[in-house]
């Protein structure tokens, strides 16, 4: 069996970090937003299939340097944005039957085979993981009926949602599904397809836990918190890291960092080789690679050569 991580997008609400490595390498508790993905995979998904474009050629060396034990890993460029659906199209000549597909900024505790055993029980075109939110507004919404999807809502005011279950961005699709995309042009999946599946049978499976879509600074320190909640800890620390400043709440460091004594960081991710200056002070921030810190970061994505300075 393939998955399809989609994993071409550019990262520009995680800019100035993404102009220096692909968002799916961005560590969250010290593993890459892809790996979290690719590690959650059935042991019958036995090849993982990248739909990606920009800065290829680094996830491509990251991944083959660390290649994911027991699965082929094929990268498939993505010379132009295709959408999801047209994403998914690009990669067809890889697949061999049904398959799952997964947005590559989703960070949950999904456990992907509920979606392909019910794909194969239900005998449904599509099986679609749900999150429950608050406030679904800003979210495609389903209406459900028996488990069965009867409509899609896309950003409904509050009041006039079906549900409060929204696409939590994994998906368990028959080959089938392959033929309802047009090659060769941008497609939405959520647009342009899910309404046909609608009508062959689109089954929704709710599940608890933890979800995020990683795109943005605020929700990449939630997926870290999240995960490093699941393993117990308020703190992660790579190899050959120094740690003598105030380090907490839910704070991931690389490795061969130093925090210098009178550093504080508090719900934060520091990237491998930082040096953290004595008096420095991050919070709610994420630190690029090899970054020394003399001041105050807070609420920031900092890279040099394209963040502002920070302020003491």
């Amino acid at each position: 069996m393939e998955a399809v991580i989609l994993a071409g997008g550019y990262g520009t609400r995680l800019r100035p970090l993404t102009y220096k490595i692909p968002k799916p390498l961005i560590p969250i508790a010290n593993k890459p937003m892809v790996m979290h993905i690719i590690d959650s995979l059935p042991q019958k998904v036995e090849k993982v299939i990248l739909a990606v474009s920009y800065k290829r050629d680094v996830l491509q060396k990251y991944l083959e340097e660390n290649p994911p034990e027991g699965r082929e890993l094929v990268l498939v460029e993505e010379k132009e944005p295709l959408g999801t659906g047209g994403a998914i199209k690009n990669v067809e000549r890889e697949i061999s039957g049904d398959f799952l597909a997964f947005n590559g900024d989703v960070i949950s505790s999904l456990d992907p085979s509920v979606l392909t055993n019910t794909l194969i029980e239900k005998k449904a075109g599509a099986v679609i993981s749900l999150w429950r939110v608050n406030d679904p507004s800003h979210y495609g919404v389903v209406e459900m009926r028996d488990g069965w999807i009867r409509r899609f809502v896309e950003k409904p005011r509050l009041n006039e949602a079906p549900s409060n279950l929204i696409s939590a961005g994994a998906y368990a699709l028959s080959y089938d599904v392959l033929d309802l995309i047009p090659p060769g042009r941008v497609v939405s999946l959520e647009r342009e397809i899910w309404p046909i599946l609608v009508e062959k049978g689109m089954y929704g499976m709710e599940f608890r836990g933890y979800w995020t879509d990683a795109g943005t600074r605020e929700r990449v320190l939630e997926a870290n918190s999240l995960i490093l909640q699941g393993m117990g800890k308020k703190l992660i620390a790579g190899n050959g890291s120094e740690i003598l400043g105030n380090v907490t709440e839910h704070t991931s460091i690389g490795k061969n960092v130093i925090i210098d004594g009178s550093a504080e960081v508090s719900n934060s991710i520091i990237m491998d080789g930082c040096i953290l200056e004595n008096g420095s002070k991050v919070v709610d921030s994420i630190i690029g690679p090899e970054e020394r810190i003399a001041g105050r970061v807070i609420g920031e994505i900092f890279c040099t050569g394209y963040s502002n300075v920070p302020k003491n």
